[in-house]
């Protein structure tokens, strides 16, 4: 599915002539998982990443950067679940 696919054009303006529709509002996420064998590593890869997104923000002021702390997993993952094939009528 693309962005376009999602498009519903709106009704006619009465000022112009030209269609009034919302905005088309995406978020973009991305993900990094950091792990460090210590402080200094893992405050050397954030501040990284702070200069990256400060170079992001030249272009897109509202770019947000946020950090959380992790807790390391006990358990391994579970496995992923077995995908069922659509019903398709005979």
């Amino acid at each position: 599915m693309t962005l376009r696919d999602n498009f519903m054009p709106g009704r006619l303006s009465l000022s112009d002539g030209r269609p009034s529709v919302a905005p088309l509002r995406v978020r973009a996420t991305i993900v990094i998982d950091i792990e460090a064998d210590d402080p200094v590593a893992l405050e050397r890869a954030t501040n990284e990443i702070v200069v990256q997104h400060q170079i992001l923000s030249r272009s897109l002021p509202r770019a947000e950067l946020a950090f959380r702390k992790r807790k390391p997993r006990t358990r391994p993952r579970a496995v992923a679940p077995v995908r069922i094939a659509p019903y398709v009528d005979d």
